[in-house]
């Protein structure tokens, strides 16, 4: 019975993908808030201890994200969408690579946007704009292509065997 773990997993995708995998009698470790906050480094880093007791995982689909046309920072101090769609699935798929170790697949699922991050509009309280930082409608497809991205380049050298996926698709 394969393991896989899914963030966002209450949500409208992450709920249908806990239920797919379920029926395929997969062992789904669901994340979710509020036991799992995907915006602090600590719950992140405490999750990813706990999943590696476990033993083997066999995917972690990155599937959790968050919008917010105003202007908020994590615990952390990171502007709230950058931590939630992109340095918090970049820590988790980091921290779990040992575990995804021999075959483990990552998928981080995105939503396509016509525009690139604009970092420094978002962090700049002054400046800021949800709109021009993630392309408007489709708010975190381009942290989270990059999240994909980032560990595309530094995952396969350290987990030989696993693969990476990037799918981006329509919300």
């Amino acid at each position: 019975m394969p393991t896989v773990v899914v963030t966002g997993a209450t949500g409208a995708i992450g709920s249908a993908a806990v239920a797919a995998l379920q029926n395929r009698r997969a062992s789904v470790i669901a994340l979710s808030r509020p036991e799992f906050d995907l915006s602090s480094l600590a719950s992140i880093r405490a999750a990813a201890r706990e999943l590696s007791r476990g033993g083997h995982i066999d995917a972690l689909l990155n599937i959790a994200a968050v919008y917010s046309p105003r202007f908020q920072k994590s615990a952390d101090g990171i502007e709230l969408m950058l931590a939630v769609n992109h340095v918090g699935p970049f820590l988790l798929t980091n921290l779990l690579r040992n575990a995804l170790s021999g075959g483990g697949r990552v998928l981080t699922v995105t939503a396509p946007s016509p525009t690139r991050d604009d970092v420094a509009r978002l962090l700049d309280r002054g400046r800021f704009s949800a709109f021009q930082s993630f392309g408007g409608i489709f708010p975190f497809s381009a942290s989270a292509s990059q999240t994909a991205s980032s560990t595309r380049s530094q995952i396969p050298y350290r987990c030989e065997s696993s693969q990476i996926l990037d799918i981006p698709g329509r919300l």
